[in-house]
């Protein structure tokens, strides 16, 4: 499994969250079927930090994985670089520009954010 998401910063495109499996092109989250939201959950539940951070996400949006998943990748997967973002082994995050975390005012407190929770 390879995946990248983006989201548009610049006000080109629509500010929505874009996947793009490996081989394929971007296309809008919410496109996502319930089998690919399950297929890349569970994907994701392998890496015991972001276990836990999908966990305490629950909590807030409880049995819907689609929004759980898709807050996770807010908080840690919004840049277009060079690194793909999910692989089979590795899940490579990133720093995501966040006013919230910055003023404080997260309502999902530490641990969501992997850049800034892991030490």
């Amino acid at each position: 499994m390879r995946i990248e998401f983006y989201k548009d910063h610049t006000g080109t495109f629509k500010p929505v969250i874009y996947f793009k499996f490996e081989g394929s092109n971007f296309e809008d989250f919410d496109k996502l079927t319930p089998e690919e939201i399950e297929s890349v959950f569970d994907h994701i539940c392998k890496f015991e930090e972001a276990k836990k951070a999908l966990l305490q996400l629950s909590r807030f949006f409880p049995g819907d994985k689609k929004k759980i998943l898709k807050q996770f990748i807010s908080c840690n997967w919004l840049e277009l670089d060079d690194m793909v973002d999910i692989t089979d082994s590795k899940l490579n995050y990133e720093f995501v520009p966040c006013p919230r975390r910055s003023a404080g005012t997260c309502e999902f407190n530490e641990g969501i954010c992997m850049k800034h929770s892991i030490k």
